[in-house]
């Protein structure tokens, strides 16, 4: 008996505790405003649920307008990507002579191999295989740089790779057809031969390098293509160098042509024609979008 009184003293004892904690600290409680209304424990209880601050009611939630993020989808790409690298990976397993061969004479800045230069001038299928895989390369790089300093161009990524693929590999047409005439009509064709060689033998080696900084600039955050773009800028620069001087060097002691007409030629024949090609695909772009 005595144990059962203790714990019913000690339940209203933790009850009452539990009540004089549940009331404000002045434990006064604040009675509606109309006092015809009889006090009652519904009256205290809201009473109390008001006035406290963890127990009082909340205004109305406040909800804010969600913007999903939308990221592009890259699978396409990706997949293109693959397929190039195949396309690699194909010339690279099947034409291992021509591909080494190929390096060996890019880094010979003196170019006096002759059987490996002889080599590649004769392997016709590797060497078209090459330059469609400069085609494609250079397509999507540019594609990449200018989807980047113009974000407003309203056209997919596909579209504008193959445009300027299409631009690339008509010009370079145009620019092998007219320096084979010219070639023949002065009754030069070996020197203009040699000046075509030293052209695709640096665009083939060109695209296998725009390869990878073409993907960790597709890929990668926005710094990183910031960075990766402007390395395949001064990558394409420097090689375009190398191919002047080449070229320079290779037709100085043969043709009697001062530096600056050679540069000027260069300039005229090889990068503004490109510059020209990118320039009025992208105003033309932006008119129709």
């Amino acid at each position: 008996m005595k144990g059962c009184f203790i714990i019913c003293i000690s339940l209203v004892m933790s009850i009452t505790i539990c009540k004089a904690q549940l009331l404000p600290k002045d434990n006064t409680v604040i009675v509606p405003a109309d006092t015809s209304s009889s006090f009652s424990y519904q009256n205290a209880y809201a009473a109390l649920l008001d006035s406290h601050i963890f127990l009082r009611n909340m205004p109305a939630s406040v909800y804010y307008g969600i913007n999903p993020k939308k990221s592009p989808n890259k699978s396409a790409l990706f997949y293109a990507f693959a397929l190039v690298l195949i396309w690699l990976g194909c010339i690279r397993s099947f034409y291992p002579r021509y591909f080494n061969a190929l390096f060996k004479v890019f880094f010979n800045t003196s170019l006096k191999q002759s059987q490996l230069t002889e080599q590649l001038s004769q392997a016709s299928v590797p060497a078209l295989l090459c330059n469609i895989l400069f085609f494609v390369s250079a397509a999507i790089f540019t594609a990449i740089l200018a989807q980047y300093f113009y974000p407003y161009i309203g056209l997919a990524f596909g579209y504008l790779a193959a445009i300027f693929g299409l631009g690339l590999a008509i010009s370079y047409t145009v620019k092998y057809l007219a320096l084979q005439f010219l070639g023949w009509v002065m009754q030069q064709s070996a020197y203009t031969d040699a000046y075509i060689f030293i052209i695709f033998l640096i665009n083939k080696v060109l695209a296998v390098f725009l390869l990878p900084i073409s993907i960790m600039a597709y890929f990668g955050d926005s710094r990183l293509t910031f960075y990766m773009l402007m390395a395949g800028i001064i990558l394409v620069g420097f090689l375009f160098l190398i191919r002047f001087l080449r070229s320079y060097a290779n037709l100085q002691h043969k043709l009697s042509v001062s530096r600056f007409h050679f540069f000027l030629y260069i300039f005229c024949a090889e990068v503004l024609p490109i510059v020209l090609i990118c320039k009025a695909v992208v105003v033309y772009l932006n008119k129709t979008t």
